[in-house]
């Protein structure tokens, strides 16, 4: 979803607000049918409830967004999916919880606090991005803020999801020859690590105007890293514990540490994409 294009193209039209029940009507049984048919269609009647999950607030969200031409209106109904997403990630995880070792609990605990303070430092940072001093505030980077939070939520959700998922053998990364797959992993690692350190690098010596900009930015970067290390110390307890046996055919904790590294360089690629284009 296009939060900036479709607040351009509504900001266009002369419609009245919604009411906000709009949510409430298409978040609860108003699609009932419709995941019937997609169930159906797919022929996978016991399609998992993450696929459940995601469709209905994704879905619910698009409705209301067509009926809402407001910023105040757009603000409310993302607001409401960032809410929604939030308490299927708090159930997500109590379910993942569940699942470990009394041991091995504290790790994911871990895991969960440290991302949290990376969301709470990263917003700083966006809401700077998003202010007149760079993107020109206004009433779009309201919206674009509003659904920042509902994207951290929404991410948040996948990333434990997957988590789940390798709780079961049967969906772990499986590999032939892992000396080979480890080579390829370390090399876009490498690749993916210089791309990160240089738009870091452009944003403190060419882009941030001030030096409290520059320790917003930093202070981002610093508890994304102290989240990484704490997310990928959970992923490799997966990966040494709970595959069955199966951890030494698999890639799993590698292939995550790509994934979250990839993750954040598509991230600065967005930043260093609005930041050039700024006034």
């Amino acid at each position: 979803m296009n939060i900036r294009l479709r607040f351009l193209a509504m900001a266009m039209m002369a419609t009245p607000l919604a009411s906000n029940v709009v949510w409430a009507d298409y978040s609860n049984e108003h699609f009932q049918a419709e995941y019937e048919k997609m169930l159906s269609k797919q022929g996978e009647p016991g399609m998992d409830q993450y696929s459940i999950d995601t469709f209905r607030v994704n879905r619910a969200l698009d409705k209301a967004l067509d009926k809402e031409y407001t910023t105040f209106g757009m603000v409310s109904v993302i607001d409401d999916a960032s809410t929604v997403y939030e308490n299927l990630s708090n159930a997500y995880y109590a379910k993942l919880e569940r699942m470990l070792r009394p041991e091995d609990k504290a790790l994911l605990k871990s895991a969960q606090q440290a991302w949290n303070k990376f969301k709470e430092e990263d917003l700083k940072y966006y809401r700077l991005e998003e202010s007149d001093d760079y993107m020109g505030g206004g009433s779009l980077s309201r919206v674009n803020i509003i659904d920042r939070i509902r994207s951290y939520h929404a991410h948040r959700l996948d990333v434990l999801h997957d988590f789940l998922l390798r709780m079961d053998d049967s969906k772990l990364h499986r590999t032939d020859n892992k000396a080979s797959d480890l080579a390829s992993i370390e090399k876009k690692l490498a690749s993916e690590d210089a791309e990160l350190n240089r738009i870091y690098q452009w944003m403190m010596k060419s882009r941030l105007q001030s030096e409290d900009d520059k320790a917003t930015f930093r202070s981002a970067q610093r508890a994304w890293l102290k989240y990484r290390e704490a997310e990928l110390k959970f992923s490799q307890l997966l990966a040494d514990k709970y595959s069955n046996g199966m951890g030494a055919q698999t890639i799993d904790a590698e292939q995550y540490k790509l994934t979250i590294l990839s993750n954040r360089v598509k991230e600065y690629k967005r930043i260093e994409s609005n930041m050039g284009n700024s006034k």
